[in-house]
């Protein structure tokens, strides 16, 4: 195979990659981002969203009354391609949640987004407020609102949260797996 063939396949990948990223996600909510109302105070929302934030690998890089970020270099390739810089090669996933005291609850509004050479003067983020991955955040968000309006405490929602999450992750990687078998037998056909 030719060197102008193997170009032409490699744009041919990497445009369907990046094409396939380009579905968005619709959130159903006031701010159109992913967010939750909870009957609780916004201390126990913020130790919970902690708490799942560090037992999934984030390190916590802000915390103060109306904000916590949590970021965690991401496990993806095209992520380091795309945001990487000749500064800094490995950009990281950031999550900024914001507090609002309403009433006596807590609104809770989060902020995905992937960094290009964070934490320096040359940082830029990129807002990923729509895109699918947003998806598995709203309902993470949704089993710790779940949790705390049954009146459990922030480490116990987050022990819930999960529990839950972990279900579906297993759930789906049997299909994932089926997939994967279905093409190739495909392939050996």
């Amino acid at each position: 195979m030719g060197q102008t063939m193997r170009m032409t396949i490699a744009g041919a990948v990497a445009l369907g990659l990046v094409l396939s990223g380009c579905q968005t996600v619709q959130h159903q909510t006031a701010s159109g981002r992913p967010e939750i109302t909870v009957a609780r105070p916004a201390a126990d929302v913020k130790s919970a969203w902690a708490g799942y934030l560090v037992n999934r690998g984030y390190t916590i890089t802000k915390d103060t009354d109306l904000q916590v970020v949590g970021e965690i270099v991401p496990n993806n390739a095209m992520a380091h391609m795309f945001f990487g810089s000749r500064y800094d090669g490995v950009p990281k996933a950031r999550l900024t949640a914001t507090y609002l005291s309403i009433g006596g609850g807590t609104r809770m509004v989060v902020d995905p987004a992937i960094v290009t050479n964070p934490g320096s003067a040359f940082e830029r983020v990129t807002p990923l407020n729509n895109h699918p991955d947003t998806a598995g955040i709203q309902q993470t968000m949704n089993d710790l609102k779940e949790a705390l309006d049954r009146g459990r405490k922030p480490g116990d929602a987050v022990a819930d949260a999960i529990a839950k999450s972990d279900v579906r992750r297993a759930a789906s990687q049997p299909t994932q797996a089926a997939q994967a078998a279905g093409s190739s037998q495909q392939q050996a056909q």
